[in-house]
């Protein structure tokens, strides 16, 4: 399992952004195209961020209740490949 900060990096990696860990503590990413900076990548907690990962990948999110617990799985179009969470945003990243 990766840690908060390495599913922020490969977001960023996959949107085309140029990453740096600004600092490492905060788990927040400095990401830029360009050469612009734009600090706080964080799409585990900005759902802003989350859906511009969703739209575009194209990506389908459904829910659902089991024993309790909801959970939602974000699946990638063409792939299939399914990931199940409580929060929306990881199953997003």
């Amino acid at each position: 399992m990766n840690s908060d900060l390495e599913i922020i990096e490969l977001c960023a990696e996959a949107m085309g952004l140029d990453t740096k860990i600004a600092v490492p503590t905060d788990s927040k990413i400095a990401a830029g195209v360009g050469g612009r900076d734009c600090y706080g990548y964080n799409p585990i907690h900005s759902d802003a961020q989350a859906m511009q990962l969703m739209e575009e990948f194209c990506l389908t999110v459904v829910s659902r209740t089991e024993c309790g617990r909801f959970e939602w799985c974000a699946i990638g179009y063409g792939d299939g490949i399914a990931v199940w969470s409580e929060d929306l945003n990881r199953a997003i990243c």
